[in-house]
């Protein structure tokens, strides 16, 4: 058994394990925001770059996912599982961007992704509204170990991308199946094959396809400020990537779709709205401003081929003025005091 159901768990004993799940997903957090910041001062280092970021964006979506686990299955992993998790994942992100040797990275990739498959599968699976969304996570774990095979970073993406499908999904009431989801369930094939422009092509479609059009926006609130612009120029950026296939170089392609989509939604829903509930830390005055940089660093990192390395040097000064906004944001918030 790898946790307990919540509705029977006595207050002490959940106390005691919600402060365990909660203190690894704010060190998986940490860990991803090392890697994700120095990530793009990297870029002339195409290779490490490419590792670094990836291995930034899968951790950060694991500590996103993670954290909100219990409220997304009714279920609570144990003490152990959570350590187990923490340390399995943030040693593999290590051991994969140092290239200390790919037997270990992979066996360290393939133990945790497992783990965390199956603490899904012992209960947090089905067709209710709850627990339906839990399938794009379950199936983004999954594509990540066609890495084991094809060695290419971009094979991570799948984690990260399905994570934020399972959340755009909850925020915007949209939790019931779909005859339209069955063609996004192919993604670990994609990742097999993400080298191609096809494959890359039918991602972003299949992502279209997933995501749809909002049956709702979140209420608005301080933290909820920036998902409607998000939601917009996350959506384009597909679309946009979609198009860039056509003609660009896989690797822009993809690039796009990380910055593009990925970061933008990290930027106006997971950073604003998830993270301060298990950061306890709520930031200030969160606005709109910090997904447009995000897009502008995206689409200057696409046309820099036509335009010049100036463009690549604006896109970084974008996104580092977007990290720095929400550095700021979080510096002016308050401190929630939790008792656990």
């Amino acid at each position: 058994m790898l946790g307990y159901v919540t509705s029977g768990l006595p207050p002490s004993i959940y106390s005691r394990l919600f402060k365990y799940q909660v203190r690894v997903s704010q060190v998986i957090l940490i860990a991803s925001l090392a890697l994700l910041i120095t990530g793009p001062i990297l870029s002339p280092l195409t290779i490490t770059h490419g590792r670094v970021m990836v291995s930034g964006l899968v951790l950060f979506y694991l500590s996103v996912m993670y954290s909100q686990h219990p409220g997304f299955t009714r279920f609570m992993p144990s003490r152990l599982v959570s350590l187990a998790i923490a340390t399995l994942s943030i040693s593999w992100a290590l051991t994969y961007v140092l290239n200390l040797g790919s037997f270990i990275w992979k066996a360290l990739l393939i133990a945790w992704v497992v783990l965390y498959i199956m603490v899904f599968v012992e209960r947090g699976m089905g067709r209710i509204p709850l627990l339906y969304p839990n399938a794009f996570t379950v199936i983004g774990l999954a594509s990540m170990l066609t890495a084991v095979f094809t060695n290419n970073p971009l094979s991570l993406v799948g984690f990260p991308l399905a994570s934020l499908t399972s959340l755009m999904r909850r925020v915007e009431d949209r939790r019931k199946p779909s005859y339209l989801d069955a063609p996004f369930f192919t993604i670990p094939v994609l990742m097999y094959f993400i080298d191609s422009n096809v494959a890359v092509s039918l991602l972003v479609l299949f992502e279209l396809m997933a995501i749809g059009i909002p049956s709702t926006l979140p209420k608005r609130s301080s933290l909820s400020a920036a998902y409607p612009i998000g939601a917009v120029l996350g959506r384009f950026s597909l679309a946009v990537s979609l198009a860039a296939s056509l003609y660009a170089p896989q690797l822009d392609v993809v690039h796009m779709i990380l910055v593009g989509f990925i970061a933008v939604m990290m930027s106006s829903l997971c950073v604003p709205m998830l993270i301060p509930g298990y950061l306890w830390l709520w930031p200030r005055g969160y606005g709109w401003e910090t997904p447009i940089l995000v897009e502008a660093s995206a689409l200057l990192r696409l046309v820099y081929g036509y335009f010049g390395l100036w463009a690549l040097y604006v896109s970084l000064l974008a996104l580092y003025t977007a990290f720095i906004d929400i550095i700021i944001h979080y510096a002016l918030g308050r401190r929630i005091i939790v008792k656990t």
